[in-house]
C-alpha cells in the first residue's frame, strides 16, 4: 500500500484524546479534601455545582501560603502538596465524597484487617 492511502486509514483509526482538566466547572459537586501522607482526611470541604474550582484552589494555596506553609506546585492538575515544619499534606479536587466508603482509592480504603490502621 502507498503512503497516501494510509494515512487517512490511520488517522480514521486513532482517537484523539481531549485534555483533562480537573479545575473545568462541574455540574455536579465536588470536595476540596485535605490529606496527610497516609490519606487520612484532615479537613474536607463539599463544593456547590459550577463553583470555579480554579479559584477554589489559588485561594487554598494562599491560604496556606499564608498560615507558612510552603506550596510546592502550582494546582493546574487539581492539587498541590505543601510542606511546613516536618509535616507534608495534599490538597486536592475530588469528585468522590471522603466520607462515603468506596474502596475507590487510598483514602476509602476499609482499615487492615490485621492491625486496624
Amino acid at each position: 500500500m502507498d503512503r497516501q492511502r494510509v494515512m487517512p486509514m490511520l488517522t480514521a483509526v486513532i482517537r484523539r484524546r481531549e485534555a483533562h482538566n480537573p479545575l473545568s466547572p462541574s455540574a455536579k459537586s465536588r470536595w476540596l479534601i485535605v490529606w496527610d501522607m497516609q490519606f487520612n482526611v484532615l479537613e474536607c470541604t463539599e463544593l456547590a455545582p459550577h463553583t470555579d474550582l480554579v479559584e477554589v484552589m489559588r485561594t487554598a494555596a494562599q491560604c496556606r501560603t499564608s498560615e507558612g506553609w510552603c506550596v510546592e506546585s502550582d494546582a493546574r492538575f487539581g492539587s498541590f502538596f505543601c510542606h511546613r515544619d516536618g509535616v507534608r499534606i495534599l490538597i486536592a479536587i475530588s469528585a468522590a465524597d471522603p466520607a462515603t466508603t468506596t474502596g475507590a482509592g487510598p483514602a476509602w480504603h476499609e482499615p487492615c484487617p490485621t492491625c486496624g490502621e
